[in-house]
């Protein structure tokens, strides 16, 4: 080659000579020139599936027997035999030795985006007692498992706690619903009533309150308390702000004023029916006596008393009706009882 410059593709030994003006030659020295193999062209495989969902990571992997250098092409510059990939895209690796490198091809990394997240709907109230039920439903209606394991598209649900549900789509990615949280309210405790003045009052405190009177519930009569106007056996209901029913008080009489019979105030017997211990209050200032007889007629239990509140033991009495009477200035009254 007569150019000043000589392009070198196979080793070997070169020189160059030089002829000036005159004819006059010279020879340089000898330079050997060697050539680096290239080193083989990478193959990028994938290390697991080749299809993943938002959120997962795919691994690459390059066989590198010759311990070549490597440089990836994603943002971190990685230098290993392995790849975590994150981000979908096109992704290929440059394997150097010597002064020379090969390219691998790219290697298309695809991510599924996740589905959108099942919402969860209640068929229903969300005011629940103890003793109810609530369906809740999910938005989709196939590839779905909720927290309590079921698959279908509707579930019930009888206990308090915390629900999820999860959405598989046909390419494999999940995506889980926000939780939903419900709450099975306690009955409250059966009410018991007590007299206070002329007043009967529960002695469980609620957000409402229904009474009953000797003709069924009393309209309006909602407050922990109500005053009766007529004679006869009262019970109170309870209610939680859920709309939750306590069970019904058991019976409280009232006697008031009747024609020829007693002529004073108001008067309670409770509980009755009764077990073994009978309670009598009243509001009278003149009582003299308190009588129990039974069936046949005859007197079994008898008290002189001006105590506004007085208690009868009955365990020793048979199980049976009776006759309260209780006796003073004003007159008497008379009320059946009976005895469990």
């Amino acid at each position: 080659t007569a150019n000043r410059t000589l392009v070198v593709k196979t080793a070997g030994n070169y020189s160059v000579t030089y002829t000036d003006v005159n004819g006059c030659v010279s020879t340089s020295a000898s330079t050997s020139v060697t050539t680096n193999p290239v080193p083989n062209k990478p193959q990028v495989q994938f290390l697991g599936k080749s299809n993943t969902c938002a959120g997962d990571s795919v691994l690459l992997f390059v066989n590198n027997p010759n311990g070549d250098a490597l440089l990836w092409n994603d943002a971190a510059g990685t230098t290993n035999d392995t790849l975590v990939v994150k981000t979908a895209g096109n992704y290929f690796v440059v394997a150097s030795a010597a002064g020379c490198s090969n390219q691998s091809d790219p290697v298309s990394v695809p991510f599924d985006f996740s589905p959108d997240r099942p919402v969860i709907t209640p068929l229903g109230s969300t005011l629940l007692c103890e003793g109810d039920q609530l369906q809740i439903t999910s938005s989709y209606s196939t590839g779905i498992v909720w927290s309590t394991g079921e698959t279908n598209d509707t579930i019930t649900l009888s206990n308090t706690g915390t629900y999820s549900v999860t959405y598989t789509d046909p390419a494999g990615c999940a995506s889980v619903s926000e939780l939903f949280s419900v709450s099975f309210t306690p009955a409250p405790p059966k009410p018991g009533i007590i007299l206070v003045g002329d007043s009967l009052r529960s002695t469980v405190e609620s957000f409402t309150y229904q009474w009953i009177g000797p003709f069924g519930p009393i309209n309006g009569a909602t407050n922990r308390s109500y005053k009766p106007t007529t004679t006869g056996d009262y019970r109170v209901v309870v209610y939680t702000l859920e709309g939750c029913t306590s069970e019904q008080s058991d019976p409280y009489y009232i006697g008031f004023t009747g024609v020829n019979e007693w002529k004073g105030g108001m008067v309670a017997l409770y509980p009755n029916p009764v077990a073994d211990k009978l309670t009598v209050e009243h509001s009278e200032q003149d009582v003299y006596s308190f009588e129990i007889y039974n069936a046949l007629g005859r007197m079994v239990k008898h008290l002189v008393s001006s105590d506004k509140r007085v208690v009868f033991d009955l365990s020793d009495l048979a199980a049976g009706p009776y006759q309260f009477r209780m006796v003073g200035s004003n007159g008497a009254i008379t009320k059946t009882i009976i005895r469990q």
